[in-house]
């Protein structure tokens, strides 16, 4: 049993097989007692395999070609509304298809998550109005906002509620009474 460096990639590996690793692509059983607490992508190889410490400058070279992974966030705005002017108890419209069951808004990028609700009517209302948010035809509450009595819009900001791919979205309005041009618009983020 052995210790091997990959001369390549510095991947250090303990107690391995020894006749498994070629010694062209590792060093066998390397001397890294001095380089405790130095990342290995800056050990060096050297005449006989002596592994030592990088130079500065050596060090800035493996930086400069380091690929760091970048996650990009994108995001999108969904608006739900509905094509009568008044209605209550209902399922909103997106892109002029109503999203009752089976209906709804496909999710379909990446992993993701609701940030923003806005929702507003057109006339102030005397009762409370519920939106509502479920998914896949499924009764079950995603979330849902109150718009409260008195009030024609609100924002709810910062929510981080979670969705998986593909999942369709459906908003559902609920109202003791007639509400006038009730609409909902929900930002979506994702990463890539």
């Amino acid at each position: 049993m052995a210790n091997v460096l990959n001369r390549t990639t510095r991947a250090y590996l303990l107690s391995v097989n020894t006749p498994d690793y070629d010694i062209a692509e590792w060093v066998i059983n390397p001397d890294i007692s001095l380089l405790d607490g130095v990342p290995s992508k800056y050990w060096d190889i050297g005449v006989d395999d002596v592994i030592t410490e990088m130079t500065p400058e050596q060090k800035a070279v493996v930086d400069a070609n380091t690929v760091i992974p970048r996650t990009v966030t994108r995001s999108q705005t969904f608006t739900f509304s509905l094509r009568h002017a008044k209605a209550r108890n209902v399922y909103l419209d997106w892109n002029g298809i109503n999203t009752a069951p089976p209906g709804g808004a496909v999710l379909s990028r990446g992993t993701p998550q609701i940030n923003v609700i806005e929702v507003q009517i057109a006339t102030p209302n005397d009762e409370d109005c519920i939106f509502i948010l479920r998914k896949n035809d499924e009764l079950n509450t995603v979330h849902q906002v109150t718009l409260l009595a008195g009030d024609v819009n609100a924002v709810f900001a910062n929510l981080a509620v979670a969705m998986n791919e593909s999942d369709k979205l459906q908003v559902f309005v609920s109202c003791a009474t007639t509400v006038e041009n009730p609409a909902c618009q929900i930002e979506i983020s994702w990463s890539e």
